[in-house]
């Protein structure tokens, strides 16, 4: 089975897209840009490529761009006091990625695989939000989606146990792929055990044990170390809730973003 179309789209389309659920709609409409603002973007933007392992854009450097991935996946780093380099998200096709704060990238953005992006100058962007209202609300559903992504982060890590919130992040990975594929279950991780690790928290160690425990019980199928199945979410949810104290070794966080990609997620 190819991989997800979380990772395959159409790159000779007419330009960027901003892809993102309607907050006031209720039947799963997606607020995607209307083709007007498609031209508008494609009017601004240039393609841009990058390797496995390639940074994007780096937290603190001047935000002179954002880019909307075309195809291919990104993690986002953030430096914290207390964990140092911590991934903060995973990104998409039609994400965009690249903003900013007082000027500067909020985040760190690394290429988890072969990546194609949609470069968009902020400067002729910001021109473009000024005269395109559709725009400015396909950006405004884009910023509520990520707020929401970080809101289920912060419950997702409030969790004790690694493998609640490993069953969590692979809960919320099948409902996105779900989204783009029509409800077909199997997710192709492209990250790395240890982004992994560091966007829940734990140790790469307690990752596996999770990923071992979950295809102990059955509720997961796992095909060439990225492929993978939920088989029984009623075990997942309830794995999600259950309060036992956290397993010695679980907690920590994952080194910086130059990490090791090939280490694949589920080493059993």
């Amino acid at each position: 089975m190819a991989p997800s179309a979380l990772l395959r789209r159409d790159t000779a389309r007419m330009g960027p897209v901003i892809d993102a659920p309607h907050p006031w709609r209720e039947d799963g409409a997606r607020a995607k840009a209307a083709e007007v603002v498609d031209a508008q973007l494609a009017g601004i933007a240039s393609i841009v490529r990058f390797r496995r392992g390639e940074f994007v854009c780096r937290e603190g450097e001047p935000a002179v761009a954002m880019f909307s991935l075309a195809s291919g996946a990104v993690s986002s780093w953030l430096h914290t006091p207390e964990q140092g380099q911590q991934v903060v998200g995973f990104q998409f096709a039609n994400d965009l990625v690249g903003f900013a704060r007082a000027g500067r990238y909020r985040t760190t953005v690394k290429a988890v695989t072969p990546l194609t992006a949609y470069r968009l100058p902020v400067e002729a962007l910001e021109r473009r939000l000024l005269r395109n209202p559709d725009l400015v609300f396909a950006i405004a559903c884009k910023l509520s989606d990520d707020l929401y992504a970080a809101q289920d982060h912060a419950v997702l890590i409030s969790r004790h146990r690694a493998v609640a919130r490993l069953a969590l992040f692979l809960q919320r990975l099948e409902a996105r792929a779900g989204d783009e594929r029509g409800g077909l279950r199997e997710m192709f991780l492209p990250m790395s055990r240890t982004e992994i690790a560091s966007y829940l928290n734990v140790s790469p160690e307690a990752v596996s044990r999770s990923f071992a425990e979950l295809l102990r019980q059955g509720s997961i199928r796992v095909r060439e170390r990225r492929y993978v199945m939920i088989m029984d979410h009623a075990a997942l949810d309830a794995l999600a809730v259950e309060p036992r104290a956290a397993l010695e070794g679980e907690v920590g966080g994952g080194p910086p973003p130059g990490c090791d990609p090939d280490d694949a997620p589920c080493v059993l």
